[in-house]
């Protein structure tokens, strides 16, 4: 198996590099090398959050910014035609997709195979630095870091005990995180994004419960009621100190194991791959015959 890469010349967000080499690392792969990166003739905003990369013959766009620039863009360029800088990839890889007709949309116009994968974490996180336990926890929860978006849910919790929240400095962050009986997640930008953030990825790395405000779109299972709890207000945090967190704290253990750690990340990958790229027989057909 062949992984091509962009190269550290191009000027990639740190986002896409941290995913990618969490994929190089997984051991999958006989070789790595660099791949050149199209000649995009659209110049966009958040441009540098896309990439391309190779798995054998297989070309993937990766698109991990927010919103849906800019792969957007991109197709209003007509960048994703036959001919053009795009056309000739086999997959696309847009983080924050979710079922909605803007994507069905897109999908039907851009003519090629539209799937997330997994949440990238932080470049600077220590994944896995600790392993929840079930009890002996100083906080219900955490909502650090700077407001924005979530200025109201800020504004709760500093009027109610047990919700650590405000601006601290990284090394006392990994310390109250620690310290947390649940693993709260708040959306990132929902403007026709999915709001996903990358402290799910952090939380299963811990195999922290994880407690979240919105419902995420991926390839694999992550329901409701079974992978995390759902909270729609403030108010409705408080009502995680009356669930068991275990059972979800067990179901993160199995999603760090099965999906996001970097070999089963990639073994997704090439699922995703055989599922989605059938289109491209040929191709599909020197995946399938060197995959582990």
């Amino acid at each position: 198996m062949r992984l091509g890469l962009p190269g550290p010349e191009n000027r990639l967000e740190i986002w896409n590099r941290t995913l990618l080499n969490r994929l190089a690392s997984s051991g999958m792969f006989d070789r790595i090398d660099v791949v050149p990166q199209p000649d995009l003739q659209i110049k966009t905003h958040r441009r540098a959050n896309f990439c391309v990369f190779e798995i054998n013959n297989i070309r993937i766009g990766l698109d991990t910014w927010d919103t849906p620039l800019p792969s957007a863009a991109y197709l209003e360029g007509g960048e994703f035609e036959c001919g053009r800088a795009l056309g000739d990839l086999d997959l696309l890889i847009k983080i924050q997709w979710k079922q909605s007709r803007y994507w069905r949309m897109f999908q039907r116009r851009c003519r090629i195979p539209i799937t997330p994968w997994v949440m990238f974490p932080s470049s600077t996180f220590p994944l896995a630095y600790f392993s929840w336990e079930p009890n002996g926890h100083r906080y219900l929860a955490n909502a650090l870091g700077r407001p924005r978006r979530r200025s109201h849910w800020h504004d709760y919790f500093r009027k109610n005990e047990g919700i650590a929240v405000g601006m601290v400095q990284f090394s006392e962050y990994l310390e109250i995180v620690r310290s947390c009986k649940w693993n709260l997640i708040l959306a990132g930008k929902m403007a026709g994004g999915d709001g996903k953030n990358r402290r799910e990825t952090e939380g299963l790395s811990c195999g922290m419960p994880l407690a979240m405000n919105y419902r995420p779109s991926y390839p694999f299972p992550f329901v409701e009621g079974t992978h995390y709890v759902y909270v729609d207000t403030p108010e409705s945090v408080c009502k995680l100190d009356r669930i068991d967190p275990v059972p979800f704290a067990a179901a993160s253990r199995r999603l760090w194991e099965e999906i996001y750690e970097p070999k089963a990340m990639a073994s997704l990958l090439f699922r995703l791959i055989r599922e989605r790229t059938a289109h491209s027989s040929a191709k599909l057909l020197d995946f399938e015959m060197s995959r582990p």
